[in-house]
């Protein structure tokens, strides 16, 4: 049972529930007992030699996640779906969430000191950017605690600060159960670039065989499709869309709360012991979608109406403001707001250029003045 899940999760560490505690084997314990400092054990599973095991108390869950996180690995956590005392004969048992720098969502988890926030009779939080995964990535990601101490979670927006210095890896996504239907929504919005920028956004593959032909050959100029871009260009991606960030860009990324990434190339490059990095060959080629995309693209500065996109996990829209602008919250428990160009002022705050700001329940509307395109986004669940 163990080993059928772990095969669904390769490259995350999985925590096992066994009892009362969070049980690791072969190759995630040893990477735990060492990132941990947890004693490794082994255990007879009917092989010629025992297996390395080591595990965490259940209560203690998140100080160990905490420090799994920080040193950059991700955590499935797989629990126990019935009583094991009632349960006839092995006790079911389901992955139900999985951790990573960009999906923490427990306040236990959270470093407020990681943040920089200015809070204003808690109506609204404005936010600074927060660098997470690499030089040109920063992160808006976070948790909100309102009155009441209601957890406020949902889609969060990533922006891409600076000009990448080079194409950033291919990747698709799924969400947590591995399916294409109800996977991870994302949409890209194109902030700036430079000359002949550009994204990968689909492939050519007709089917799987043909796809998984592409990559035995190493054929990824003849798979991919390579999309020129403008500034203002929004794209919206559906779980299973092979896509990738070329170098030169700037965009903004509104998304549902992520699950699973796979890598699914990277150019071949290598580290500095001349190692490329680890892929996800196999899981990216099972969800992979092979609906064609449609190139039909949608620019802000040429919108005739608000509305960008609406799917069943969140709503993106996009407003000009040109003096003052009243928005509304009432229907809401939040709103998100990123400027994408020039300068706004929300309540007397001054949001420039790639800052966003959150709308509490507790902010039912509130008054934009200044000049600039604001994307506003919000969650449908």
């Amino acid at each position: 049972e163990y080993l059928k899940t772990k095969s669904e999760y390769e490259g995350i560490i999985l925590f096992y529930r066994l009892g009362d505690f969070y049980e690791m084997f072969f190759d995630d314990a040893l990477t735990a007992s060492h990132e941990l400092e947890l004693t490794l054990t082994g255990k007879q599973c009917g092989l010629s030699e025992r297996v390395p095991m080591c595990g965490v108390p259940h209560h203690a869950l998140n100080v160990y996640l905490e420090k799994l996180i920080e040193k950059g690995y991700k955590v499935a956590i797989c629990e126990q779906m019935e009583d094991p005392k009632t349960a006839k004969g092995i006790v079911k048992r389901e992955v139900i969430q999985i951790v990573s720098a960009g999906t923490i969502t427990s306040t236990e988890i959270v470093n407020e000191k990681d943040f920089t926030l200015f809070l204003d009779n808690r109506k609204y939080i404005i936010m600074s950017s927060h660098q997470m995964a690499t030089v040109e990535e920063f992160c808006s990601d976070i948790t909100i605690l309102d009155k009441g101490n209601t957890v406020l979670q949902g889609n969060l927006d990533k922006i891409k600060k600076d000009y990448g210095r080079v194409n950033l890896s291919l990747k698709v996504e799924e969400d947590i159960k591995g399916t294409i239907k109800e996977g991870k929504l994302a949409d890209l919005v194109i902030l700036d670039k430079k000359e002949d920028s550009s994204l990968i956004i689909g492939h050519n593959a007709k089917n799987k065989e043909e796809l998984e032909n592409y990559v035995k050959n190493d054929d990824f100029k003849g798979l991919l499709k390579e999309v020129k871009v403008n500034r203002g260009d929004f794209f919206p991606i559906e779980a299973g869309t092979i896509h990738a960030i070329g170098k030169n860009i700037v965009l903004l990324e509104v998304q549902q709360s992520s699950d699973v990434t796979y890598r699914f190339y990277d150019y071949h490059r290598v580290d500095k012991n001349g190692n490329e990095r680890e892929l996800h060959i196999k899981k990216a080629c099972e969800v992979t979608s092979f609906v064609p995309y449609d190139y039909n693209v949608k620019n802000i500065n040429s919108l005739k109406t608000p509305s960008l996109w609406k799917n069943k996990y969140f709503e993106v829209d996009y407003i000009n403001v040109d003096g003052s602008t009243e928005i509304s919250n009432e229907e809401k428990d939040y709103l998100i707001l990123t400027v994408a160009e020039g300068e706004v002022e929300l309540e007397g705050r001054t949001l420039k250029y790639g800052e966003s700001a959150i709308l509490t329940s507790n902010c039912q509307k509130a008054l934009l003045k200044g000049k600039g395109k604001v994307i506003i986004s919000k969650s449908l669940i």
